[in-house]
């Protein structure tokens, strides 16, 4: 399937506060509510946009990007770099070039707002995620870093420059 195929069936915006429980399925949380309470407080306060592709009014791939990532001073610099956490697509969307799409919208948008850094963390075995990522340019290296209660998994954090 080709992203120009895609790109006249889906569209990507960016969610409101109001609207994370569409996010459920998308998301494999011990505790989705506390999850998505999270996420809501930190787009309120302006610290974190979450991106979707959507499907006739169906959430069915997303991205987060964090403009503060405020335990973490490296991975986000104001007016300069955002981080990028996690592109998710549903299971019956994935391998048919969603993902990418979305990927590539999302970095065109976070270029538009003038910001000239990306990073992302991925985790060592992870394979897939790691070859999207590299294509895209996330090939600079910053650290190495540890996951949080949500996800434990230890990762690395990669750059790419706009």
């Amino acid at each position: 399937m080709c992203l120009d195929y895609i790109s006249k069936n889906y569209s990507v915006r960016v969610v409101e506060s109001n609207e994370l429980e569409k996010l459920n399925p998308l998301f494999i949380t011990k505790d989705n509510d506390l999850f998505l309470k999270a996420r809501a407080e930190k787009i309120i306060n302006r610290d974190m946009d979450i991106y979707v592709v959507e499907d006739d009014n169906k959430f069915i791939g997303e991205v987060t990007i964090y403009y503060n990532k405020k335990d973490y001073e490296d991975y986000t610099i104001p007016n300069k770099r955002v981080y990028m956490e996690a592109l998710r697509v549903l299971k019956g969307y994935q391998g048919k070039g969603v993902g990418q799409y979305l990927l590539t919208e999302v970095i065109d948008k976070i270029k538009k707002q003038g910001y000239s850094e990306i990073t992302i963390g991925v985790e060592d075995n992870n394979k897939k995620a790691k070859h999207i990522y590299s294509k895209y340019g996330f090939t600079e290296f910053i650290r190495r870093d540890h996951g949080d209660k949500y996800d434990p998994c230890d990762y690395n954090v990669y750059l790419k420059r706009l």
